[in-house]
């Protein structure tokens, strides 16, 4: 997902990480954290095209990593948050330049209401800082989709 040369290869890799539909499927909160390690380490690695025909698939990728944070973000759970706040440290910036890309406004919204189960659930200061952090990453592009929509419409073509 992160070094093969092929990019359809590593498209599919991601497509299987999401795959999985509960969270018991992704393994322990070690696992599960080694696997967003790898899919932000994917997303630093996305635009790394050694043959011209690759940048045809960039796109591709980069919105496959955005689906895949989204599902691995509806599917956190307390015990994750901890070992996530090391894989977050200041990768945000990655994150969301990613997200900004993404038309997954429902599953943004989603992994939104998720977060906010979480936060009510009485987390420690650590957890919650990581549901801080996840949720002002998801806001932000959510707020800027949104933005972007609204310009879309208010556009009104004129013909001569």
């Amino acid at each position: 997902m992160k070094t093969c040369k092929n990019f359809k290869v590593r498209i599919n890799s991601v497509q299987a990480i999401q795959m999985a539909a509960t969270r018991s499927k992704y393994g322990s909160p070690e696992l599960f954290s080694r696997i967003w390690k790898n899919v932000v380490e994917a997303m630093n690695e996305s635009t790394n095209a050694e043959d011209f025909t690759d940048y045809k698939h960039i796109s591709s990728l980069s919105h496959q990593l955005s689906k895949a944070i989204l599902h691995l973000t509806s599917l956190i759970e307390s015990d994750d948050l901890v070992l996530l706040r090391a894989v977050l440290f200041g990768k945000e910036n990655t994150i969301k330049s990613f997200l900004e890309k993404s038309p997954e406004n429902l599953d943004r919204k989603v992994c939104l209401s998720h977060l906010n189960s979480l936060e009510k659930k009485g987390l420690d200061a650590e957890k919650l800082s990581v549901v801080n952090s996840l949720t002002s990453i998801l806001a932000a592009t959510d707020t800027e989709v949104e933005d972007e929509k609204s310009l879309k419409s208010t556009f009104k073509p004129s013909y001569d």
